[in-house]
């Protein structure tokens, strides 16, 4: 407001003062006081116009730092400070070193876990290898135990099959011995000759395979033996089938029936023999397969100590981890961006988790926590724009925006609402009390008038509008959105029209009028 208008008001109204007794005096004295109180009065006129207006509501409330860009650095374990670099109000850096706590006995901590690794990862790396062997070996024992075995089986078959045979070929000559021999027989007889010669080669063939395979390592010397021993019943067993050959051939005598019988009687014994060495090798072979199988035992044992060392292994390396973690816990870095906010310790204090040692805070944008009347919070919403002020900075304006709006409380029906301010210049300090504007809705196109021009008389909104021919007359506003200086009027007046802004308190409808200059005086 010019103080030269305000004089000049003050100058109108002591004239009136002075005017006033004067009415009741003679007539004379009346027709001078009319013609000086038909003066225009000088008053301040502006002209309706129309521009863009902002509906905004009101938030007020305090500057705080955003959520997780505050933090407070304390010892994670507890120490004596041995060295603090950053004093109150330092800009410092994501990842900066600020503390150093007395780090001894926690790097004393690592290097012995250190050490206990790595002889735990040796015994374990030779238990691995032990087990790897056992199970090497103890399978190939199985292997070779399963082959005797089979062996064994085979084996024992055939030499049992060379006895019986040997047994049928004696039993059958000297029934013939008995009987007189025929051609049939002496057919037959040449026929058991030719079956004996021939497993006797066969046998010559086995033994001599296993002789070569025993010589080269491949087979057993238990092998080897039943081949020698099949050998020997095929020869017998050949040889007595050329004598009952020859004997059928050459007659039957007591001589030779009485060496047929006896020849009956070995091959039973040698059937016997057999069967008996056949059953021996087996249950032998048989015990040797238990024995290496039992053996797994041992492995499974081996492997069993090899899990536990790993598991010792993995627990010595936890405790490593966790000794180096700890060691590192004696250095403290910044977890973000900021500055310096309250140091509380300095070097040569014990320090622990429940007392911060200092407190980093990011400033770059600010978080203004406002509270609106409910009916007012309920116009506003994310992402409207606010104009943020306060009185320790005064005549800067922040812009911000509506980040989150919160429930009504119940009691003082407020609603709490959060404004993102940012704040690149470090210009807002934290916990001071600020207001905002939120922008709440535009008009592009508002029939304004300057704020002053609008007074209530009544118990109504009303202006004064001048006309061409300089009388004021009372007009009903009905007024919008009040933007700064401006109001919106809805209703009574239009782009064009011209209205008082100052004087028209004490003005009557119909009222002559004149615009003042701007020293205060009469245009």
């Amino acid at each position: 407001m010019n103080f030269r208008n305000i004089n000049f008001n003050l100058y109108l109204i002591a004239l009136s003062l002075i005017l006033l007794p004067l009415t009741g005096c003679n007539r004379g004295k009346a027709d001078a006081s009319d013609s000086v109180q038909m003066q225009p009065v000088a008053v301040q006129i502006a002209p309706v116009t129309s521009r863009q207006v902002e509906q905004t509501v009101l938030a007020q409330g305090t500057l705080e730092p955003r959520q997780g860009q505050s933090a407070t650095i304390s010892a994670p374990v507890a120490g004596r400070i041995q060295q603090i670099y950053v004093k109150d109000g330092e800009r410092v850096t994501k990842g900066e070193l600020l503390v150093i706590m007395d780090y001894r006995t926690a790097q004393a901590k690592a290097q012995s876990a250190a050490a206990a690794l790595q002889t735990s990862e040796a015994e374990t790396q030779q238990a691995s290898l032990s087990a790897k062997a056992a199970v090497i070996s103890q399978t190939s024992k199985i292997n070779m135990a399963k082959i005797n075995l089979n062996a064994a089986i085979s084996q024992g078959k055939q030499s049992i099959q060379i006895a019986s045979t040997a047994l049928k070929a004696a039993e059958t000559y000297l029934s013939k011995l008995k009987s007189g021999a025929r051609p049939q027989e002496i057919a037959q007889a040449d026929q058991s000759v030719v079956q004996a010669k021939a497993t006797y080669q066969r046998a010559q063939n086995e033994q001599q395979r296993q002789s070569f395979l025993f010589k080269h390592g491949i087979s057993s010397r238990v092998q080897l033996e039943d081949a020698e021993t099949a050998l020997t019943l095929a020869k017998s067993a050949y040889e007595s089938a050329m004598q009952q050959d020859n004997l059928i051939r050459s007659g039957s005598r007591p001589q030779d029936i009485q060496s047929a019988e006896l020849s009956v009687q070995q091959a039973q014994e040698s059937l016997q023999q057999a069967q008996t060495d056949a059953e021996l090798k087996i249950q032998q072979a048989k015990a040797a397969l238990a024995n290496a199988e039992a053996g797994q035992l041992e492995v499974q044992a081996l492997q069993a100590q090899y899990k536990a060392m790993l598991a010792s292994q993995n627990q010595k390396a936890s405790d490593l981890t966790a000794a180096l973690t700890t060691a590192s816990y004696t250095q403290l870095r910044s977890p973000l961006s900021g500055i310096v906010a309250d140091r509380k310790l300095n070097p040569g204090d014990v320090a622990d988790g429940t007392t911060p040692i200092l407190r980093v805070m990011s400033t770059g944008a600010l978080d203004l926590v406002a509270h609106v009347p409910a009916e007012s919070g309920l116009l506003v919403h994310v992402g409207m724009s606010a104009n943020i002020t306060t009185q320790d900075l005064p005549g800067k304006i922040f812009a911000g925006k509506v980040e989150s709006t919160g429930q009504v409380d119940p009691l003082t029906g407020l609603m709490s609402i959060h404004i993102l301010v940012p704040n690149s210049r470090d210009l807002l300090p934290t916990g001071i009390f600020a207001s905002a504007q939120v922008v709440v809705n535009q008009i592009t196109k508002a029939t304004v008038v300057p704020k002053e021009a609008v007074i209530t008389r009544n118990g109504k909104q009303v202006v004064f509008t001048v006309s061409p021919d300089g009388t004021a007359h009372l007009t009903d506003v009905s007024v919008g959105v009040t933007d700064g200086d401006w109001k919106q009027i809805l209703k009574g007046v239009t782009p064009g029209d011209k209205v008082i802004t100052l004087g028209q308190y004490e003005l009557d409808d119909n009222a002559k009028v004149k615009q003042a200059d701007e020293s205060g005086g009469n245009a």
